[in-house]
């Protein structure tokens, strides 16, 4: 099953998975708090960059990928 796709603004229980996979990834999201702002962006646009993904800020089925291990 695919994730939702999640960007900033966003909040909840998909957006604290994210920060805790950002932060396994050596990224720095800022606070693990469900909150999908400005620090948690700028994480994953670095995530982003360093796995050839375009750099949108937004966690699409391929990032999502990535994320977990499978791209």
């Amino acid at each position: 099953m695919s994730k939702t796709t999640t960007r900033h603004g966003d909040h909840g229980d998909l957006v604290t998975e994210l920060q805790q996979k950002l932060i396994a990834h050596g990224e720095d999201p800022g606070s693990v708090d469900g909150r999908f702002g400005d620090q948690t962006r700028a994480a994953l646009m670095a995530f982003q960059m360093g796995h050839n993904l375009e750099v949108d800020g937004v966690v699409g089925q391929h990032t999502w990928a990535a994320l977990d291990g499978e791209h």
